[in-house]
């Protein structure tokens, strides 16, 4: 069974056109990751980084990231690991350094569950609205 074969358990003509013609692009949401290979971690860590990357160093971050502009395939250089390939590249963000530095200080603020200071970067990021569930995500987490 090829790699089209295993993928194409959608209708949308237009996506099948497009992966029959790049053969070894999985659509994200049609990935069996026992088919690709990679450990899922090896994926997550990818994904993480590819998105993080964009946040919080280049502050341009692709703000369409679908499972159709999000590609998964086998890494042309690096046998048995994942390469992401974003696509549809017409709808980008470009981040502010002070915006960087607040998302920065709330993701901290949330990983070490510092209740006040999640409070407080919620505040300046203008998303007062969040506090009370990001507070108890810290906690639960």
């Amino acid at each position: 069974m090829t790699t089209r074969d295993r993928v194409f358990t959608f209708k949308d003509s237009l996506f099948q056109y497009y992966f029959s013609v790049h053969p070894g692009f999985l659509p994200f949401f049609s990935i069996s990751i026992n088919f690709i290979t990679p450990e899922r971690r090896d994926v997550a860590k990818l994904i993480s980084t590819v998105f993080n990357s964009q946040v919080f160093l280049s502050g341009f971050v692709h703000v369409d990231p679908h499972p159709a502009n999000v590609l998964l395939r086998n890494h042309p250089n690096k046998p048995g690991k994942p390469q992401i390939v974003l696509v549809d590249h017409g709808l980008y963000k470009q981040i502010d350094d002070e915006f960087r530095s607040m998302y920065a200080h709330l993701w901290k603020a949330l990983l070490l569950a510092d209740i006040p200071k999640i409070k407080s970067s919620c505040e300046k990021l203008g998303v007062s609205e969040m506090v009370r569930i990001l507070q108890l995500a810290a906690l639960v987490a």
